[in-house]
């Protein structure tokens, strides 16, 4: 299967990428073709691009903090429990030294009297998890959709987590048919949180502004036209839930072999408020559940 046109460890990395795309003077160049990233008009596309990539060195714009405080509350309100079989459990055991002593065992003349609890998983160890979230808007996604999707995934991982599991959060922007090239799929992949680390919400909060989007996004799909190969008007078309489950699998399988591949919430399931997210997230747990 193909393997991602742009893989990003981070957020900055992305940004770096994308300031190559300026001339000896500072300027942005023109790409044969569309350049529409550098459109100046807020309404398409929110914020402009260098107001962007300043946002992601460090977020001061009042909306974006505000957001985050936003999607912080609101996802802890989904946060759900992981299915029975993948929780971690505390299991007593007998030791030389530990955190309580048994007179009784003093007495029956044990060497082992003293009792600590030790985490133990359950068979299986803990699961890995890649989780895909899309982030290529259509014209028509509203802001309520954009948010709401990332908070049903955000709360996905985080019960996931707390409950012992590793988890990796991708962003994803899939589109078919960008180029006028055939049948040509962009795919761009950027790491915006791993479990090993500590939480990031800026870097979330930015893939939840249109900008991101119509913004960096496109600018990355710009930097690879030619002369003989160029975007077509729309830059293609949002991928669905089944051609990124498919077009990501063997993707998946490279960063991690032993990882299960997830995906995120989706702008097309209709998820736009705090009851449809529970919905979404409670199905993905029990499907967890039942193949565990």
């Amino acid at each position: 299967m193909p393997q991602p046109t742009h893989l990003f460890d981070d957020v900055w990395q992305l940004a770096a990428h994308v300031e190559t795309s300026r001339d000896s003077q500072g300027k942005w160049i023109t790409y044969p073709g569309l350049n529409n990233s550098l459109l100046h008009t807020t309404s398409w596309a929110g914020r402009r691009l260098d107001r962007m990539l300043e946002q992601t060195r460090q977020m001061t714009d009042p909306v974006l903090q505000q957001r985050a405080q936003q999607i912080a509350e609101l996802t802890d309100g989904l946060t759900l429990a992981l299915p029975q079989g993948q929780i971690p459990r505390r299991k007593p055991r007998w030791e030389r030294q530990g955190s309580r002593l048994s007179l009784g065992r003093i007495l029956q003349g044990s060497n082992t009297p003293w009792r600590q609890f030790v985490k133990e998983p359950v068979p299986g160890g803990k699961p890995l998890y890649l989780l895909a979230l899309c982030t290529s808007y259509s014209g028509g996604t509203d802001d309520q959709t954009i948010l709401w999707t990332m908070v049903a995934s955000l709360a996905l991982a985080d019960a996931l987590i707390r409950q012992g599991a590793r988890v990796e959060l991708w962003d994803c922007t899939m589109n078919p048919d960008t180029y006028n090239a055939g049948n040509t799929w962009v795919t761009t992949l950027t790491r915006l949180y791993t479990s090993s680390q500590a939480w990031n919400l800026q870097d979330v909060v930015l893939a939840t502004d249109k900008a991101w989007f119509r913004r960096l996004q496109f600018r990355l799909w710009e930097m690879g036209q030619t002369s003989t190969r160029q975007l077509e008007s729309s830059y293609g078309s949002v991928a669905r839930p089944h051609q990124m489950e498919s077009w990501l699998g063997s993707w998946a399988q490279d960063v991690h072999p032993e990882a299960r591949l997830l995906l995120g919430a989706h702008t097309t399931q209709d998820i736009d408020n705090a009851s449809t997210a529970r919905r979404w997230v409670e199905k993905q747990l029990a499907q967890l559940s039942e193949a565990a």
